[in-house]
């Protein structure tokens, strides 16, 4: 049984492309090597213990429900892959944060194992991408910086502007729209990541501000409709 789903996870990881951006750019992950099957959706490094799995799961638990509020209910059902060691994160090829895949797997390194906001972010990205599906990844529906954007308004994540100050800094910018144009962005502008993600954040929070919803982001994806 553990083979056959290494194999199917296998075709997954080959066949899709990385549909979001770690801090650190794209990196490919790997296939729950070292890892226990906790629960049907979450593998965990062997090496963690009851109250680390415990952990996480609340951390999942709290994620999901974060993100089914913001959505009105979720659909996606993505398989989680959790380490706690850094020797998991080489198995795994775990370079960034946190990575999804579609709506069907997110991975979370030991960079943060810990932190509610990654698994929140994720959370929206698996969502945001269940819903523009294989049709709507094809046609460009989801810009990368509308995704990035609104998994950072709703996580909190790193880049979400406190202050309207942050967004006047990030004001003009080219957003990316396609995940080569985020990391080359990224990497020339001389501050990394997290400006990108920022201005991501006060596009979105713009779009929000006219009197739209994440809900109704998500209703537009299903139509096939393209955002924003």
């Amino acid at each position: 049984m553990r083979l056959r789903i290494s194999l199917v996870r296998l075709v997954l990881v080959l066949w899709l492309v990385p549909l979001s951006v770690g801090a650190e750019g794209l990196a490919l992950p790997g296939l729950a090597v070292g890892m226990t099957r906790v629960t049907p959706v979450l593998w965990v490094d062997r090496a963690a213990g009851p109250g680390q799995v415990k952990a996480i799961r609340t951390l999942i638990a709290k994620a999901e429900a974060k993100v089914g509020a913001e959505f009105g209910g979720l659909r996606a059902a993505p398989l989680w892959q959790v380490c706690v060691t850094k020797a998991c994160d080489r198995r795994n090829a775990m370079t960034s944060r946190a990575m999804t895949l579609g709506g069907l797997v997110i991975t979370v390194s030991t960079k943060a194992v810990n932190d509610p906001a990654t698994y929140v972010h994720e959370r929206v990205h698996a969502e945001l991408h269940r819903a523009e599906g294989f049709s709507g990844r094809r046609k460009g529906l989801l810009p990368t910086w509308f995704d990035e954007g609104l998994a950072t308004v709703i996580s909190r994540s790193v880049g979400y502007p406190a202050k309207q100050a942050e967004c006047r800094a990030v004001a003009g910018w080219t957003l990316p729209e396609t995940r080569k144009a985020f990391v080359a962005l990224s990497k020339s502008n001389g501050k990394g990541a997290g400006p990108v993600y920022r201005a991501a954040a006060c596009a979105v929070l713009d779009w929000l501000d006219t009197g739209r919803t994440p809900a109704e982001a998500i209703g537009r994806l299903r139509a096939g409709r393209r955002l924003p």
